[in-house]
């Protein structure tokens, strides 16, 4: 995960729209604590391709181990009070999960982080996630987050699972997560798309300067997934404005250069990117900053990777 950092103080209302790939910091009115009787309100998802266990198991055994010892059935878990926490920390600008820290997780949340007496709107969003956006509509009433961006897969015969699980944070500033649905995807082929969707709509009570108010709270997240061939190999060409030739490169997917330097007097890039099918070419002129490649992460989901380029002077 990259680490980006805006900071921008908030005041009445707030509202931003940007692109992000990276963890970005808001600034915001400070809150304390309320009274423990609210709700927490949405803040994100994270997706995963295995179901997250979290039943809470020690509160169900508390209250009944002994009717389980004594061999009694019945109807008394209560899903609801048994539905379990998963609890996240934030470290070196990541939001890790306890228990979960080597799962291969996608992550899209908006939170707040305090730093001292102040908060910040923070995103915290897994390189996995393509092209993503963030808005935000902050008022001394009401927050609303929407955020989006797209997962690029391979096509396969066996179907893809993602379990979509919330993730929440309570008027502490405790992120968490809970279990959540789950749906499937399968294409042989390219160009087929799919989503992943949560939305939710909540109030809670904060407290500011002393006193307790309602404010209302709104999310919604949005994931495409998107089929596609990863890359294989690429060559990069660079020509001068009189389309000849200058530099030819050729490389793996996996060993492409983070960086591209052009030859001096290169005018533009043509990239030709093999799928183990297709060439697919690409025209990159000097407003444009990187190439991006698309290669399995080894579980079908692709990682995509900026490769930036110098245009010199």
């Amino acid at each position: 995960m990259k680490n980006k950092k805006i900071y921008i103080f908030v005041s009445l209302i707030l509202l931003l729209a940007f692109v992000l790939g990276a963890t970005s910091l808001i600034k915001v009115k400070n809150v304390s604590a309320s009274n423990g009787n609210d709700k927490a309100a949405l803040v994100g998802i994270f997706i995963t391709t295995e179901r997250i266990s979290a039943f809470d198991f020690e509160g169900y055994v508390k209250d009944y181990g002994k009717n389980i010892i004594n061999g009694e059935t019945g109807s008394f878990v209560s899903e609801d009070k048994y539905a379990g926490r998963v609890y996240g920390r934030i470290e070196e600008g990541n939001c890790i999960f306890e228990g979960y820290e080597d799962t291969n997780g996608i992550l899209l949340v908006e939170a707040t982080v305090k730093d001292g007496d102040e908060a910040y709107y923070t995103s915290f969003i897994s390189g996995d996630i393509n092209d993503a956006k963030t808005a935000i509509n902050v008022s001394d009433n009401e927050s609303r987050l929407e955020m989006s961006g797209t997962v690029y897969v391979v096509p396969r015969e066996d179907p893809y699972t993602f379990f979509v699980n919330p993730v929440f944070q309570d008027t502490e500033g405790r992120i968490y997560l809970v279990e959540g649905s789950c749906s499937g995807f399968s294409s042989m082929h390219t160009g087929f798309t799919g989503k992943l969707a949560l939305n939710e709509e909540s109030t809670i009570n904060i407290a500011e300067n002393g006193e307790y108010k309602e404010k209302k709270c709104s999310c919604k997240c949005e994931v495409t997934v998107n089929f596609l061939r990863e890359d294989k190999n690429i060559k990069i060409l660079q020509f001068d404005e009189n389309s000849n030739l200058l530099k030819e490169a050729s490389y793996s997917a996996n060993e492409c250069p983070e960086e591209i330097v052009t030859a001096v007097g290169t005018a533009y890039i043509v990239a030709e990117k093999y799928d183990g099918e297709e060439v697919n070419r690409t025209l990159y002129e000097k407003k444009d900053n990187y190439i991006t490649t698309f290669t399995d992460r080894g579980d079908g989901i692709c990682n995509g990777k900026q490769h930036s380029i110098n245009w010199g002077k």
